[in-house]
């Protein structure tokens, strides 16, 4: 198991809407977010690659400015799989 905190920025006006979009990424948790449009939300997959991947499709969305991962955690096992 693969757990990454990300901060996703938009727009300000296109915060409520990509919050939507974002509601229907599996794995994806919305915690927070600010009015210069930033989202605070974590990401749980089976891997380190497939948080990778989520964070390209999420940085895909046409709303979206940037995503950054602020942490990455993993479990041992997984990586000793790599």
């Amino acid at each position: 198991m693969a757990i990454g905190g990300i901060i996703i920025s938009v727009l300000p006006e296109d915060r409520k809407d990509t919050e939507i979009l974002l509601g229907r990424i599996a794995g994806l948790t919305i915690y927070s977010c600010d009015e210069q449009g930033n989202i605070i939300a974590r990401l749980s997959e089976t891997n380190a690659d497939m948080v990778r991947d989520a964070i390209g499709r999420i940085n895909a969305l046409e709303t979206v400015r940037s995503v950054r991962l602020a942490y990455l955690v993993q479990d041992e096992e997984d990586a000793t799989e790599r």
